[in-house]
């Protein structure tokens, strides 16, 4: 009798701890951070921010299909090429206009022929 008393405990307990686990390892996972919420916060409003600026560029109707828009906490990088040299300083010129753009960092130059 008392060793079926015993086993049985043991069967409990380890029915109980492994229930344990499985109980703990999804609350744990499952938070979330104030840190990694303003993280994804930020990430969303720089991809808008560039997002923003291309449609800028593309209303002034300039070819914007080699430059890469970069955008972080207001800055913005503009790098690539543009088809004439006019449109090097017009580039930076609009999408400094744009809401929410603090400064420009301009890395874009006319496209060399053939290219």
């Amino acid at each position: 009798m008392n060793s079926m008393l015993a086993r049985a405990i043991g069967i409990l307990t380890a029915t109980t701890i492994s229930i344990g686990a499985i109980v703990v390892a999804p609350v744990t996972f499952a938070q979330t951070t104030p840190a990694a919420t303003d993280a994804k916060t930020q990430r969303q409003a720089n991809r808008k921010l560039a997002r923003d600026v291309r449609k800028a560029l593309e209303k002034a109707q300039l070819n914007v299909d080699d430059i890469r828009i970069l955008a972080r906490s207001g800055v913005v990088t503009l790098d690539g090429t543009v088809p004439e040299g006019d449109d090097v300083s017009k580039v930076p010129a609009i999408a400094s206009k744009v809401p929410g753009v603090t400064s420009i960092a301009n890395n874009v130059g006319v496209r060399e022929e053939g290219h």
